[in-house]
């Protein structure tokens, strides 16, 4: 998952690459992670989107499109799930001005 962060991931297409029905899979991931697999998939790009707006050289746009957001209120939302705080806010405060 960590390598195909950006890509479009569905849940039937995770499962079948480990040979698992939807529902195994999903049982399966929360076991070892405990996450569901879409909750885990956020995550991943929200840690990634982080990264890119610590390093100052990316807008808050621009860091969404990279993680894999098709939609920037989306991404808001995962943002201040994980992160407790606005994808701006965090920049402003992160951020290394490179």
């Amino acid at each position: 998952m960590e390598q195909h962060s950006r890509d479009r991931l569905e849940l039937d297409q995770l499962a079948s690459v480990v040979s698992l029905s939807r529902s195994h899979f999903c049982k399966f991931f929360k076991a070892q992670t405990g996450m569901r697999p879409m909750e885990y998939l956020n995550y991943i790009r929200i840690s990634q989107a982080a990264s890119l707006l610590r390093s100052g050289s990316y807008n808050v746009l621009e860091a969404a499109l990279e993680s894999g957001y098709q939609h920037v209120n989306y991404f808001s939302k995962w943002f201040r799930h994980y992160m407790n705080m606005t994808p701006s806010d965090y920049k402003a405060r992160y951020s290394s001005g490179v």
